[in-house]
């Protein structure tokens, strides 16, 4: 699974666009590409896949950290034996509770909190 974002899929593809850029990274091998788009979310592409998910919605205080806390979120979920379209959706709503903080640190959330939220939203 390779998870760059917008700016770092199109300057190492060379393509002019995220979708380029991800069809690009299957040329080479690549299986599962993820390519996070700031506030207008997540692209997922795969051999048979091609999906975008929205950001959830929320006021951004700082940035920082919003990737550390996507990529982690879906590593974990994904060895938690989630589905993958299930583990983006975790890493997306991690990301947007990361950056309605200030600061790295006190912005990252935890697991329990994470998995209530998505308990009472119904996500499933």
């Amino acid at each position: 699974i390779f998870v760059p974002n917008r700016k770092e899929a199109i300057r190492l593809s060379g393509r002019q666009n995220v979708e380029e850029a991800a069809d690009y990274f299957l040329t080479k091998g690549l299986k599962t590409i993820i390519i996070t788009l700031d506030h207008s979310g997540v692209l997922l592409r795969t051999k048979d896949v091609l999906k975008y998910y929205d950001a959830p919605k929320v006021d951004v205080i700082d940035a920082t950290g919003g990737s550390d806390a996507f990529i982690s979120t879906l590593a974990a979920k994904l060895l938690d034996h989630y589905g993958l379209d299930k583990a983006i959706r975790a890493a997306s709503i991690a990301a947007g509770f990361c950056i309605s903080k200030f600061g790295v640190s006190n912005s990252m959330i935890d697991y329990s909190t994470l998995e209530s939220y998505m308990i009472q939203k119904n996500i499933e």
